[in-house]
């Protein structure tokens, strides 16, 4: 039997979002960040000019160039639309979400609830993990660790 994964992630002062992948396939997915218009640009200047360096397309002014050419083409409005489209709450009933919980996850993942700014939505994870049950984590690197006072009291 195969079973769903879910992949979150937080990086809570840059972006947060999840994959959910049920029987090898992506089947829900949110990717929310704070730089997100600069990162629509980035994503623009890498598919127009895949051989020109980061620094080089800054320095240049093409990057500048390709924000005012989205921004008058409405380009960050479309995106900002589209950014809840697959999120698919319903699909988490196959790591054994409620149906309260799936509402309440469709409440949130919404525009509306956003209130279409997207510096709203970075404030969506908490609500998100709470909803799940999904508990606080920390990454630290494994020298640190290893290196602590506190080994013996954190394993």
């Amino acid at each position: 039997m195969e079973a769903p994964v879910l992949y979150f992630y937080n990086f809570a002062d840059h972006e947060w979002g999840y994959q959910l992948i049920h029987q090898g396939k992506e089947i829900a997915t949110l990717h929310i960040t704070y730089e997100y218009e600069e990162e629509i640009v980035f994503h623009t200047a890498e598919e127009r000019y895949p051989e020109s360096d980061f620094t080089e397309l800054l320095l240049g002014g093409t990057l500048e160039k390709i924000r005012e050419e989205l921004e008058a083409a409405s380009v960050f409005e479309q995106k900002l639309e589209e950014l809840f489209n697959d999120s698919r709450p319903e699909q988490f009933h196959l790591l054994g979400a409620s149906g309260e919980q799936i509402e309440q996850l469709r409440e949130i993942l919404s525009l509306s609830f956003i209130n279409r700014n997207i510096n709203q939505a970075m404030e969506l994870s908490d609500k998100f993990k709470e909803i799940l049950g999904i508990e606080e984590m920390s990454y630290i690197r494994h020298e640190r660790v290893v290196e602590s006072e506190d080994y013996d009291e954190l394993f």
